[in-house]
């Protein structure tokens, strides 16, 4: 679907989908280590939620983040 309405981005569309399996692999080792209850945003029929990064307000280290991760 993407193809279609990005046509100028069709090759590398192209090149993603045929490196799926390896990108997934690669996301799928991935985690995050900040999780609190503080970090959430909750609908308020909580139907929803959303993950909020104080640390990526300017208080404290990006880098933090890059090495939980």
């Amino acid at each position: 679907m993407l193809c279609e309405k990005l046509p100028e981005a069709a090759d590398t569309f192209q090149y993603v989908l045929s490196r799926y399996s390896k990108l997934r692999e690669i996301l799928d080792t991935l985690t995050y280590n900040d999780f609190y209850w503080s970090n959430f945003i909750v609908r308020k029929d909580r139907q929803a939620a959303l993950m909020f990064d104080y640390n990526l307000l300017g208080r404290g280290y990006r880098y933090s983040d890059m090495r939980n991760v």
